[in-house]
């Protein structure tokens, strides 16, 4: 894990550019689930870590990602999380809430986002963020593929919050990557790697998957975007 937060802070370093702000999105299911269940319960997780060991590490990796992208870039670090997740929203409440009263000290901001859909706007853009499944209704959310009925909810979603701009919706939970910037008219529709490695679990019904983040650089001046994908190979 601690490699991999390495990674991150070294693509971004790679990218040899002056940021003015870096926005860190973490999608939920940060820890994976409580007492070894979802929150719904019933469903058994095969757990290698208990409720404290997965606080504790859980704790240090996002703390020290963010000191240290701060310290090496010198700019405003903002950290977004998708709290409402069906694997473990009340851990990662806890965990995301212990770190934005830690860093705060050091000026970095963290805005936990506990609405199954939730939004924030920077310049020109706005960005939908969800997990992908709640804590509590959903036993299937958000598909990879948009169907009709997550176009509707979302671009109805759009139009309550009176959104503009370039809009990316920003997805976690199925560990599938897609980006599709085709089926809406109305927004780019972003499903996202896991940051962690398939579990024995995934791997035995799914067969083994890529796991990895994603960087994006935003135009302050217009709608453009690039996004980078970095899988990982540690």
């Amino acid at each position: 894990l601690m490699k991999r937060k390495d990674a991150v802070i070294q693509s971004v370093l790679d990218l040899e550019t002056e940021f003015e702000e870096i926005h860190l999105i973490d999608l939920g299911d940060f820890t994976d689930g409580f007492n070894a269940e979802t929150t719904r319960g019933g469903h058994k997780l095969a757990q290698n870590m208990t409720n404290r060991e997965q606080f504790e590490n859980a704790f240090k990796f996002k703390t020290s990602l963010l000191i240290e992208l701060q310290e090496r870039f010198c700019v405003k670090i903002v950290n977004h999380n998708a709290i409402n997740c069906n694997h473990s929203a009340d851990l990662d409440y806890i965990v995301n809430t212990s770190v934005k009263d830690y860093v705060e000290r050091y000026g970095i901001e963290v805005i936990n986002h506990e609405k199954f859909l939730d939004y924030y706007t920077h310049y020109n853009h706005a960005f939908i963020l969800s997990h992908g499944k709640d804590e509590k209704h959903q036993k299937f959310g958000l598909k990879v593929h948009l169907d009709n009925k997550g176009m509707v909810l979302l671009e109805d979603y759009v139009r309550v919050n009176n959104l503009s701009g370039r809009i990316t919706v920003e997805k976690g939970d199925s560990h599938q990557q897609l980006i599709d910037e085709c089926t809406s008219k109305v927004f780019d529709y972003n499903n996202y790697f896991a940051f962690s490695p398939p579990s024995g679990w995934v791997q035995t019904n799914f067969g083994s998957s890529k796991s990895g983040f994603n960087l994006m650089v935003i135009n302050s001046k217009n709608n453009n975007k690039q996004l980078t994908t970095i899988p990982f190979n540690i």
